[in-house]
């Protein structure tokens, strides 16, 4: 008599390896149901805490967070060249091939290697974090051009690079943490067998142990970097960095640098911002997409020129220029007017939302 066909679409039975994997790793019972009980099936794990995880595995998340970031600056990348694709490389002007590995590799390495570089023991957490700045500021080397196209193609390699440099150190990041987790752990059993106990502290312990708290500081902080790392605060970032660098010209063979032009009402509203430089018309409508209460024009990193008309007595109106960072860069001439009131007043409402904006074609 031979064996019986099973039916169709009946489930096979686990083998022994497979019960064991469940009931060792996953918490399973034979049948499939969750230890806890319940009749919801198996029931997923929580995830859990970086505090409560393996150096590898705290390793791994670092490793995926990076990749994470740059995968958000690949996407704000491609969003900014759809909006300023129509710009021909007659009309883009230089200075703006290092946007993104300025503020994207700043901020991963600054957060990162700034504070880990001094820590004793984290030699793994350090090579890993040195090998990609190194490829960071060989790619920021490399670009020369100032064209349009070679901007969105120059960073778009840069970034797919940076990326395959991550992944290339991964496994070899992960791996050597395990392996000094392992042998730590293993040092700190003494003692006849099946009586193990605990070593006194050793060097190689203290060194894990400073190892450990630079990791958890790396992955607290790339968190952070993550959590604002949205499409919309990328585009602006890279917005700053493109009319920052733009230049306009007023004639007579005279190059100025861009501004962002506002205009107040009496009560120090924005009446509308205007921003200067090639392209100007359409980062003004995407920001205003991104923020419809209204683009908030204090807070880019931008220069600004700031017209207000006063309120109605002679001599209140002035013309103001703040930098990048909000510092008076204004020329102090009569012309202007008071100046140094009207910046008062506009720092200390700490917002300049911009419901009309319009900027250069």
């Amino acid at each position: 008599m031979g064996v019986e066909a099973a039916p169709a679409g009946a489930k096979k039975a686990p083998t022994n390896e497979q019960l064991k994997w469940a009931t060792t790793f996953a918490k399973l019972d034979p049948v499939g149901s969750s230890a806890g009980g319940g009749s919801g099936g198996p029931a997923l794990p929580d995830a859990m805490d970086a505090v409560s995880m393996d150096d590898e595995d705290v390793a791994a998340e670092i490793a995926d967070k990076q990749i994470a970031i740059l995968e958000g600056w690949q996407g704000a990348l491609s969003n900014f060249g759809t909006v300023m694709n129509s710009a021909s490389d007659e009309e883009a002007t230089p200075k703006f091939q290092k946007a993104i590995l300025a503020v994207a590799g700043n901020l991963l390495m600054d957060e990162i290697l700034g504070e880990v570089k001094d820590v004793p023991g984290a030699a793994e957490l350090q090579k890993f974090a040195t090998g990609f700045k190194a490829e960071a500021d060989r790619a920021k080397k490399a670009m020369a051009s100032a064209t349009l196209r070679d901007f969105l193609v120059g960073h778009g390699q840069a970034i797919t690079k940076l990326k395959q440099k991550v992944l290339d150190g991964r496994q070899g990041f992960i791996s050597a943490l395990k392996a000094k987790r392992e042998t730590l752990e293993g040092m700190s059993r003494s003692g006849k067998p099946g009586k193990p106990g605990l070593a006194k502290p050793s060097k190689e312990a203290d060194g894990y142990g400073m190892t450990r708290m630079a990791l958890m500081d790396a992955l607290a902080k790339l968190d952070t970097v993550r959590q604002r790392s949205g499409p919309e605060t990328l585009f602006r970032a890279l917005s700053e960095e493109w009319v920052g660098g733009a230049q306009v010209h007023p004639g007579m063979g005279v190059t100025l640098p861009a501004f962002v032009l506002v205009r107040l009402n009496k009560d120090y509203s924005v009446e509308q911002a205007y921003f200067q430089g090639t392209g100007g018309q359409k980062i003004a409508e995407q920001l205003l997409r991104d923020s419809p209460e209204g683009v908030d024009v204090l807070s880019l990193k931008t220069k600004k020129q700031i017209t207000y008309p006063g309120d109605g007595r002679p001599g209140t109106g002035a013309i103001a220029s703040l930098d990048a960072d909000n510092h008076d860069i204004s020329n102090a001439n009569m012309g202007e007017g008071h100046t140094e009131a009207v910046i008062k007043v506009i720092l200390a409402k700490g917002t300049l939302l911009a419901r009309k904006v319009k900027g250069d074609s």
